[in-house]
Parts: structure tokens; C-alpha cells; sequence
């Protein structure tokens, strides 16, 4: 008999099974065991394996040791206590007979006391309530008062708990974005091919099952068995940037975004949510989106929306569209500039809000090169700056366009400056030094998540470059508004 994928249920071979170092169940090595190439590749060493590996249930079972030890600590603690404790305690004032044994709780005792602990720690507790009477004994009582609460026609908060599918995951933006929203959800899976935005979802959501998969290769089959229903994704953006070849549907690039909406008939799903580059609502691909949304019968709205409406001081205008069975709780339109209840842009706080302290100058300062060439196109951010421009993955290799700079300078100071430095020859040594007293600096990713909305807890792993990091922000989304779109699910 075949051996079967503890996770996917499908057949498994020899060479493509790993096994769980404490359960001995067998799940497929690249899809559904959540290693990265990487540990794969120490796994397969010959002689002695190098690497263990824990599946999810017992991964998460070795991380509750600690919390176990600590919670065997106090009850052995609690044990001590309770036996230090007489049975009876006699009033201070009150002589004890001297033949009066002081009795101790034996271990029966203890763990009768501990049980009834418990149980009173279940109890419900219901203020002013009268005292039951001979005519309406405490029991009937009781029975009135559950009758009243679980009245059916008693208005109910809806509380949806929903199950979601993080595709082209990134470094998981769409799931900080659903725990910021505060709607109930678990994110069941996520599904992403580039192994550094991988190292760092792992770095922040390690509970989470991350694929390492083409998306192409999804099928209906796991997606159902996953049992999600919602879809969240940001499919690749290049086939529609303004600075791309904008070839549309014939960019391979959109291989994978088709093959989506080809499952669609075949999955269980309520809710879509799907960002991309501002210029997506005039494409092909958009308009195979939206025939596809209404064929399964999906009610959907598109928008085009930037942080900036929502008093985050960043510009970054994206294509939006959520989609689910049923309607919103709002009129559906063409293409929206604005949510439903947002009338006015909120105010933007500044931009010295986000920057970090400490910063080492030298590791973000613009060189010559830029500043005796490039100054002319820098966008340039001040502490009291309530805007800044779209970060791209070109941050910091490229300057036009990808992104704004800052410095602590006073922005009188600086364009005064700037001023006296287009009268200058740009090759000339004191150019050089009055360009470089302006103290311009790149933003540390950091500071850029913080624009982008990421929580604080938000972190990179260690061995990241900070080009690494600007590629990955830059391919990222803002978690404020995708948080603020996800809430009209509800």
C-alpha cells in the first residue's frame, strides 16, 4: 500500500518524503513540510542527517514546554501551600484546647480543594438577581434567566471567523493587514516562490503554513482540503507598471493569475481580496477578473487608493478589488477613489514619526556620485514633512523615482542651498562640500516598513542586506488600507 502526505493526502515517494522526528508521520518534502531549499539541502547530506525536523503539530506542541513547566511550577507550589494549611483556622482571639490536633490537608485533600477550584473558576456569576423564594426556587430562576439570554430573536453580533489563503504572500503583508483589521480570521496557508520574502514571513509568522510553490501548480484539490474561504493576494504587478512593457495577458508574468481564476468555479470560497499597481483597472487582465467574479457570482468593487487618505504621509496609489457571495453592506459602483464612511483625506502625521534613532549615517548617506549628478531629481523629506514618495524595489540602487530621501537639516536651510549649488560647477571641491553639509540620507527599511504601516513587531532576519530588504518593501503593500478594505467583509 502507498504511502500517503500526512498534510495533502496524496501518494509520496521515498525520495520526496521527510519525516517527523517525533511522530514518524511523512509529509512531501518541497510542498507541504514547510522547509525552505535551503534546509532541504542539509537534509539530503549523505551520512548522518544534519537537520531535525518537527512537523507543525509537534513544533507547536515543543514550543508549550516552557509554558507547561512554568504551569506544573505553580501547581506544585499551590500543592506546598495548601498543605502548610490547617483544615480549620481558629480566630486569633479564641483559646485553643491544648489536646486540639492541628490537622493537615493529606494529598487527598489537596487534590479535592485544587478540583473544586476549578470548578468554581467555571462558575457564572450573575449580579442583582434576587434570592430565590419558596414559591420560585433558585433552579427556576436560573432557568429564566438562560431563556432570556439565549432568546433568538434578541439581536446578535455577527462574529465571522474566517479561514483565509495567502497567495504570492510576500513577507506577509496581507496577514498583518488582517490582524490589524480586527475582523476573526485565521490565516491557513500562504503561498510564495522567492525564498528571501519566504525567510522573512518565517521569520515573523512562524505558526503559519508557508508553501514554497508555483502557483501554477495549485490545484483545486488542496485548496478544498485546506478548507479556506477566503482568498487574500497581490499578484505580480510588472505586466501592468507604467514603466514596464505593459504587455498585459502575453506577459508570462500573468501565467499564474489566469490559472487562479481558472480554479475559481471549483473552490469554496466567499471572499477575494486582490491588490495590485495603479494602471491594472485599464487591462485585460482586470476585465478577465471581473467576468470571472461575476460568472461564480461574486459581488465585488473595485478602487484605486493611496495611504495618503488614510493620514499616512506616503504615496502609494494601488488598484484594490474585493469580491464575495452576497452583497456589501454598501452600493456597489464603478471604480472608487475613496471607502465607503472615509468622506475627507485624514491628516498625515510627520514624517519624524517614523524615523529611527540612532541611525548610522554612513550606512545610508548618498554618495558623490548622486550628489554631484543626481541631486537635481531627489525627493527630499523633512522631520516636519507630511508626504513622502512611492518606495520601489529600486530603492536604493536607482534614484528617479524610486523613492523619497531624508535629512534632519531644516528645509529652509536646505533649499537655500540647493540654490546656491545650481550655481555651481557640480566637479568642484566645494560643490562637493556644501552637497554633502546638506546630510541627505536614504531611509533605513525600518523606516520604511513603519510608512508602510507594518507593526512594530515586525523584524527582518539577521542575515538580510538592506538591498534585499528595499526589493522585498518595495514588492510589499501598506497595511493600513488593505486593513480598512478587509473590514467591509464584514
Amino acid at each position: 500500500m502507498s504511502d500517503l502526505c500526512s498534510e495533502c493526502k496524496l501518494v509520496i515517494t521515498a525520495l520526496d518524503s521527510v519525516s517527523c522526528d517525533s511522530c514518524s508521520r511523512l509529509f512531501h518534502k518541497k510542498v507541504c513540510s514547510g522547509l525552505n531549499a535551503s534546509e532541504i539541502k542539509v537534509m539530503e547530506l549523505k551520512g548522518a542527517r544534519q537537520l531535525n525536523f518537527f512537523c507543525p503539530e509537534c513544533l507547536s506542541g515543543l514550543k508549550m514546554v516552557p509554558t507547561l513547566i512554568k504551569a506544573v511550577e505553580e501547581l506544585r507550589q499551590e500543592i506546598d501551600d495548601l498543605k502548610k494549611t490547617p483544615v480549620m483556622q481558629t480566630p486569633p482571639n479564641i483559646p485553643v484546647p491544648s489536646n486540639t490536633p492541628v490537622l493537615n490537608y493529606n494529598e487527598a485533600d489537596i487534590f479535592v480543594e485544587l478540583q473544586e477550584r476549578q470548578n468554581r473558576a467555571n462558575n457564572l456569576m450573575i449580579f442583582n438577581v434576587p434570592e430565590g423564594n419558596d414559591s420560585e426556587p433558585d433552579s427556576d430562576q436560573v432557568k429564566k434567566i438562560i431563556s432570556i439570554l439565549s432568546d433568538t430573536n434578541s439581536p446578535q453580533p455577527r462574529v465571522l471567523q474566517t479561514l483565509r489563503m495567502e497567495l504570492y504572500s510576500g513577507i506577509g503583508g496581507m496577514h498583518m493587514a488582517l490582524q490589524e483589521s480586527g475582523v476573526p480570521g485565521t490565516v491557513k496557508a500562504a503561498i510564495e516562490i522567492n525564498p528571501t520574502a519566504n525567510s522573512i514571513y518565517k521569520h515573523n509568522f512562524p505558526e503559519t503554513k508557508l508553501l514554497n510553490l508555483n502557483i501554477q501548480g495549485l490545484t483545486a484539490d488542496l485548496v478544498n482540503k485546506l478548507n479556506v474561504d477566503t482568498i487574500l493576494m497581490s499578484p505580480p504587478c510588472q505586466p501592468f507598471t507604467r514603466n514596464g512593457k505593459q504587455q498585459d495577458l502575453k506577459d508570462a508574468r500573468t501565467d499564474s493569475f489566469q490559472h487562479i481564476l481558472t480554479l475559481l468555479p471549483h473552490l469554496s470560497l466567499k471572499q477575494i481580496l486582490i491588490e495590485n499597481v495603479k494602471g491594472f483597472e485599464g487591462s485585460k487582465m482586470r476585465d478577465l477578473l471581473v467576468q470571472t467574479l461575476k460568472d461564480n457570482s461574486f459581488c465585488y468593487q473595485e478602487f484605486v487608493l493611496s495611504p495618503s487618505q488614510f493620514g499616512v504621509p506616503n504615496s502609494r496609489s494601488r488598484y484594490y478589488c474585493i469580491a464575495k457571495k452576497g452583497k456589501f453592506n454598501f452600493d456597489t459602483q464603478k471604480l472608487l477613489e475613496r471607502l465607503p464612511g472615509f468622506e475627507s483625506d485624514l491628516e498625515s502625521f510627520e514624517i519624524q514619526d517614523i524615523i529611527e534613532d540612532d541611525v548610522n549615517f554612513a550606512d545610508y548617506s548618498l554618495n558623490e556620485k548622486i550628489l554631484s549628478k543626481r541631486l537635481g531629481v531627489l525627493d527630499i523629506c523633512y522631520k516636519t514633512s507630511k508626504r513622502s514618495c512611492c518606495f520601489t524595489k529600486a530603492y536604493g540602487r536607482f534614484i528617479e523615482g524610486t523613492g523619497s530621501v531624508y535629512t534632519e537639516n531644516n528645509e529652509e536651510e536646505v533649499l537655500e542651498n540647493i540654490k546656491k549649488l545650481h550655481q555651481m560647477q557640480s566637479d568642484s571641491e566645494k560643490y562637493l562640500e556644501l552637497a554633502e553639509s546638506l546630510n541627505l540620507r536614504f531611509f533605513t527599511a525600518k523606516e520604511i516598513s513603519r510608512l508602510m504601516c507594518f507593526p512594530e513587531t515586525f523584524a527582518f532576519p539577521d542575515n538580510l542586506t538592506n538591498r534585499q530588504k528595499y526589493m522585498v518593501l518595495g514588492n510589499s503593500i501598506n497595511v493600513k488600507v488593505v486593513s480598512e478594505l478587509i473590514k467591509l467583509f464584514n
